[in-house]
């Protein structure tokens, strides 16, 4: 079974949505990810990430740590 990890996500919308496009196209959704969003967001609140390649490219990383308040994963 594979190891899945949440990603929170805070209130700097900007970056945030940058972290969802780059997985979105970068990345099968369903397989490699899933997007949390609460009622009436625009842009996810939370990612679980099901995929190795995914948790280890640099620039997905690099992404996450831009947002403010985001970041933090849950196992």
């Amino acid at each position: 079974m594979k190891k899945v990890k949440g990603f929170g996500f805070g209130y700097d919308l900007v970056e945030v949505n940058k972290v969802q496009n780059y997985v979105e196209n970068n990345f099968v959704e369903g397989e490699d990810f899933e997007m949390f969003f609460g009622m009436g967001d625009d842009v996810m609140n939370w990612l679980e990430v099901r995929s190795e390649d995914l948790l280890e490219d640099e620039k997905f990383i690099k992404l996450v740590k831009e947002c403010d308040g985001g970041g933090e994963f849950e196992e």
